[in-house]
């Protein structure tokens, strides 16, 4: 673990150890996620920390039981790819979102019929006989892509290839005109931002591969925050008008949490599971 991870570890650690109101603790993945729970009614009204990827919200809830601090502490986490890659966390106190990602939670919720219907032009939206809007199309052209470019990270996780997609900046390989990922353009973007590389190769060899059975459900395969990026894109000119700060990815996740109904949020396993933790 790298010096400063390390160091943002042991302060949450540090501060749960002396927090004295009795409270629960739910450590989370980023910002996004605290944004996501701490509007809902949560048991025991717990206090929230950002520890900064999943690996390091592990590392904070073992280290509270390592230390035997009293406190209830839990982590929620995104489910990811680890069981198709084999990776274990061995945690009792850790709670899995449903689907692969909170964000994909939400783009699969009630929120994507009111997003698309307030952000969309009624004029550009697809209509099923020149009446209806057609979320489903919408929906389908939006996974589509999304499955591309979530078959192309899983390919690299598995095979080690040690590439980095975060903040990815999608204007830089979108093409607009035929609404579709430029391959080229994006590996142009992703070997600009890592050490190691990766080609056109790798991404037809991604697109080719058998998924394993799991990630053949898009549920499971796409990532959350590409699916809010390409919704953001589509709604700069495909089923809209909106400037390209308005469609930001981060603007767009903060319309599909506001659209998201507390009564889906407590139907889901990820609000169960983490409120039997929460009463213990």
């Amino acid at each position: 673990m790298a010096d400063g991870i390390a160091q943002h570890v042991e302060e949450i650690v540090t501060e749960i150890s002396m927090s004295c109101d009795g409270r629960p603790w739910v450590i989370v993945e980023g910002n996004s996620d605290e944004k996501f729970l701490t509007p809902r009614k949560l048991k025991n009204s717990p206090k929230f920390n950002v520890a900064f990827g999943w690996e390091n919200v592990v590392e904070v809830v073992k280290k509270v039981r390592e230390e035997n601090i009293p406190t209830v502490t839990i982590g929620v986490t995104d489910r990811d790819y680890r069981e198709c890659l084999n990776i274990k966390i061995g945690l009792i106190n850790i709670v899995e979102t449903d689907l692969r990602d909170t964000e994909v939670m939400l783009f699969y919720s009630g929120a994507f019929k009111k997003v698309i219907t307030e952000l969309g032009s009624l004029k550009k939206l697809p209509k099923i006989n020149n009446y209806k809007i057609n979320y489903k199309k919408i929906k389908n052209e939006v996974c589509s892509l999304g499955d591309q470019l979530a078959r192309f990270r899983f390919y690299c996780q598995n095979n080690k290839l040690e590439i980095s997609f975060r903040e990815l900046n999608f204007p830089k390989f979108f093409d607009h005109k035929n609404f579709m990922i430029n391959p080229l353009k994006l590996i142009s973007h992703l070997n600009g931002k890592n050490e190691n590389k990766v080609s056109i190769d790798d991404w037809e060899n991604s697109q080719s591969a058998e998924l394993p059975e799991k990630l053949r459900d898009s549920r499971f395969l796409n990532h959350g925050h590409d699916l809010m990026a390409i919704i953001g894109q589509g709604l700069r000119k495909r089923w809209g008008s909106m400037s390209s700060q308005e469609a930001e990815r981060h603007k767009i996740e903060g319309y599909f949490r506001v659209g998201y109904s507390d009564e889906e949020f407590y139907s889901t396993a990820m609000y169960k599971n983490l409120t039997i933790l929460l009463e213990s």
